[in-house]
């Protein structure tokens, strides 16, 4: 992050957010829908789910954005396509297979972040550079930062690593004079 330098994007995460309210899974149809009314907007990312290892039950396909699918939708769409990690349940260990099948079809990899992990957060994010994404800090729970010890003195740790700096208010405790 450069702080001479104001950096605004605008990124959608219908998909990947509405997927609390749906198990991940979408009709084929609405999606397709979805990404051509997108096509139209002069927003420059779509996110469009999470990338995830197996887990014990079946969270929905946008949970695992499996490669077909990626793919599927990176040859309908004509934005930059952002996937997200959750930080507290990938390791170095799983990028290899997480991310190299995304390599060309995926730009930026945000990673969903509990302020307390922000360190090995950063690790995490330096291994998904290394691999030619523009990373995204996506830090949860904004309205319990104050609670952090020497939390917000850490931040710095992303520079040089993150693209991208989301503040999460996770809660719908933060005000205007928070943010500042």
């Amino acid at each position: 992050m450069n702080s001479n330098k104001l950096n605004v994007k605008i990124l959608d995460c219908t998909l990947r957010d509405g997927g609390y309210y749906t198990n991940w899974d979408f009709n084929k149809d609405l999606v397709y829908k979805y990404i051509d009314a997108f096509n139209e907007l002069p927003v420059e990312y779509l996110e469009i789910g999470y990338r995830s290892k197996p887990m014990p039950e079946y969270l929905g396909q946008y949970f695992y954005c499996p490669d077909f699918v990626v793919r599927d939708l990176a040859s309908r769409s004509n934005k930059k396509l952002a996937i997200m990690l959750n930080e507290k349940d990938v390791s170095s260990t799983d990028l290899a297979a997480l991310l190299a099948p995304m390599v060309g079809l995926v730009t930026l990899v945000r990673l969903a972040v509990d302020p307390h992990n922000l360190k090995r957060a950063v690790a995490l994010a330096q291994a998904v550079k290394n691999m030619g994404f523009e990373v995204g800090f996506n830090v949860m729970y904004m309205s319990k930062w104050h609670g952090i010890p020497s939390f917000l003195n850490q931040l710095d740790l992303v520079n040089g690593v993150s693209d991208y700096f989301y503040m999460v208010d996770s809660y719908g405790g933060v005000f205007p004079n928070d943010v500042g």
